[in-house]
């Protein structure tokens, strides 16, 4: 009775919130990106209209959010086990370094393909394995160290941070609801560490 428990309270407690969260990165992460890849397109693809704008974004947001939410529960379910095995930081970090590294390098890529079909109407001819490799494997060890250093090393001194300032803000007479605290906490982290690993 304890796994259909569990399942249970995943598909009820766990799933809901990493579909929010999931989508709601996945709308961030192609609004970002769309502008890039125009950039670095060397003219191919020149400054979008707002209807294709929206035809893009329309068609690869729902497929970056689905992504997202599974990237968030394989890492999620990937640090609790390391949680058995070692320090709980060092888990958080791991988790986010391994699993952000492939399912990044994969939005990102599937990103690029789907606005080169939308705006060219025919698709990028698919890599191999090893083409896809070479092509990735520069900056696998970039990818690694920001998505371990900046959001694993976030979520890790979040709780830090959130302590030392409600120290802070008590000693001064001032009362924050927790749900800001947390937030407060979670956010000075993450950007503080997102700052430092723009290498």
């Amino acid at each position: 009775a304890l796994v259909p428990k569990q399942g249970a309270a995943w598909a009820t407690e766990v799933l809901p919130r990493l579909g929010i969260t999931g989508g709601v990165i996945g709308v961030i992460l192609v609004n970002s990106t769309m502008p890039q890849v125009v950039t670095t397109s060397n003219g191919r693809m020149p400054k979008l209209s707002p209807s294709m704008w929206a035809k893009m974004a329309f068609y690869i947001t729902p497929k970056a959010g689905g992504l997202k939410l599974v990237q968030y529960g394989v890492m999620r379910e990937m640090k609790l086990s390391l949680d058995k095995v070692m320090n709980p930081g060092a888990s958080t970090m791991l988790a986010f370094g391994f699993v952000g590294t492939f399912f990044q390098s994969i939005i990102y890529n599937t990103l690029i393909a789907d606005m080169y079909k939308i705006h060219m109407g025919v698709a990028k001819p698919r890599l191999s394995f090893s083409q896809l490799y070479k092509g990735l494997q520069p900056g696998l060890l970039w990818c690694f160290g920001r998505e371990a250093f900046s959001m694993g090393g976030g979520l890790w001194l979040g709780p830090t941070v959130k302590a030392q300032l409600q120290r802070t803000l008590e000693g001064a007479g001032v009362e924050v609801d927790e749900r800001v605290m947390r937030f407060g906490g979670g956010f000075l982290s993450g950007a503080c560490t997102a700052f430092g690993t723009q290498w």
